[in-house]
């Protein structure tokens, strides 16, 4: 278990109440920020759908937040070991191609239009 980094993550989204994951990577690609997301997103799968940001809480107690594999390296080497706190803050919904919400998709209202977006009848 050596060549395994340890995590706890919250995951802190207004629409649902917090859930806390814990998951090993392995050491390898433990400073990798781009495997971290991805990794982030196989445990929470609602993150697939979601724009989010990765922090974690400096000895100082501030909120960094990691986007970076650098960013990343200076929290792991800054936070004690060896199981590694992060935090996942959603920020909203991912955006499709033309810049509106998935979520919101179907759910548009256009009276006595059809619809460009989903090409339904709105009478």
């Amino acid at each position: 278990m050596v060549d395994n980094v340890s995590f706890k993550v919250v995951l802190k989204d207004q629409e649902a109440d917090n859930e806390l994951r814990r998951f090993v990577m392995d050491k390898d690609v433990s400073t990798s920020f781009p495997y971290l997301q991805e990794k982030l997103c196989h445990v929470f799968p609602q993150l697939k759908q979601k724009i989010f940001s990765v922090t974690w809480t400096d000895e100082d107690g501030d909120m960094v937040t990691i986007a970076t594999g650098e960013e990343l390296i200076i929290a792991l080497t800054e936070m004690p070991g060896p199981v590694y706190k992060l935090n996942i803050d959603v920020k909203s919904p991912k955006k499709t191609d033309d810049g509106r919400n998935d979520s919101n998709q179907d759910s548009q209202i256009h009276h006595g239009v059809t619809c460009d977006a989903c090409r339904k009848n709105t009478n």
